[in-house]
């Protein structure tokens, strides 16, 4: 009976061990964390929300969830992923922006860009925007410019993050059209600018386009930031229609991506599970509202952009040094 009873014991504890390593194949079996490295509101958040709402067959009823945070120009959350296991239940969301490549040629980063992250999918772009308070005397890009050479210094200016698409954007303009305003910083994110701006804090801001939604009757839309106008402001002209052709592109993308050395295919079954996330009916409907466009970009596809990206910005630095 002995013998049976330790037979017994041996058979359960090999079909535990036989089971537990056959749930380690099934990914995900367990809840996958987005990581937004800045506050709720803005593009990251937004973008990482819309997604996150959608199911799919693939996630085997697990829950994405959102979990922002914010802190040291987008550092903080950054820093979290790359440090954590290369599982594919942690990700983060705004891989490859501004303040992961145009911010490693002004200062150190506590990650590295191209080695600490594999990206998984681009999800989203959007356009950028030159805006005033409502009851701003500037009515054009033309008369802010004009007023801005009559007064070096006078007028506020605001953007998303220091380092970050609209920060640069904001210095290429002044640089290249030989005017001087004082920067009111802002760490806190696209919304935090817009805020600034629409509660008259300063006189003009650069941030996404979308962020104006709701804010219509507070903000004055004088210049789109992006290869053509946005379908939000069909009558808004862009920089280069303004005759400000070689100022940066504030052409902005958020890039879904992994910490490095998760495996190759956990990155993969993650893009499918993604891209169908991505094309939801929910997600597409979000991402319309806000003036969003859909990528699905591969790993190949979003590390060539940002290297892209990363390249003009150090061209940028050269320039702004000189």
């Amino acid at each position: 009976m002995k013998k049976f009873v330790c037979f017994v014991c041996i058979l359960v504890c090999c079909l535990s061990i036989f089971a537990q390593g056959g749930s380690d194949k099934v990914f995900p079996s367990k809840p996958i964390n987005i990581v937004c490295p800045s506050s709720a509101g803005g593009a990251t958040d937004i973008i990482a929300r819309a997604v996150a709402s959608e199911d799919c067959d693939m996630l085997n009823g697990q829950p994405v969830i959102v979990v922002n945070q914010p802190g040291g120009n987008e550092m903080v959350g950054a820093a979290y992923v790359a440090d954590s296991k290369p599982d594919g239940y942690t990700l983060l969301n705004g891989w490859g922006a501004p303040t992961f490549t145009f911010a490693r040629h002004v200062g150190t980063l506590p990650v590295d860009t191209f080695n600490d992250f594999i990206p998984i999918i681009g999800l989203a772009s959007y356009s950028s925007c030159v805006a005033v308070p409502k009851d701003s005397p500037f009515n054009s890009l033309e008369e802010l410019v004009e007023y801005a050479k009559q007064h070096p210094g006078e007028l506020r200016w605001t953007h998303s993050n220091v380092n970050g698409t609209h920060y640069v954007l904001g210095l290429d303009f002044f640089n290249k059209v030989g005017i001087e305003l004082t920067e009111v910083v802002n760490s806190d994110g696209g919304a935090a600018g817009r805020n600034l701006v629409a509660g008259g804090n300063v006189d003009v801001g650069f941030f996404a386009t979308f962020l104006t939604k709701g804010f219509e009757d507070r903000l004055k839309v004088l210049a789109i930031s992006n290869y053509e106008r946005d379908p939000l402001y069909p009558n808004v002209p862009t920089l280069a229609e303004l005759g400000y052709d070689d100022i940066i592109v504030g052409y902005e993308v958020k890039i879904l991506a992994a910490p490095a050395d998760t495996p190759s295919e956990i990155i993969e079954t993650l893009y499918t599970i993604f891209y169908d996330m991505l094309n939801g009916e929910n997600c597409q409907r979000i991402f319309a509202e806000q003036g969003y466009s859909a990528l699905g970009w591969n790993t190949e596809e979003c590390i060539n952009q940002v290297k892209s990206f990363d390249e003009q910005f150090a061209r940028f630095v050269v320039d702004y040094s000189n």
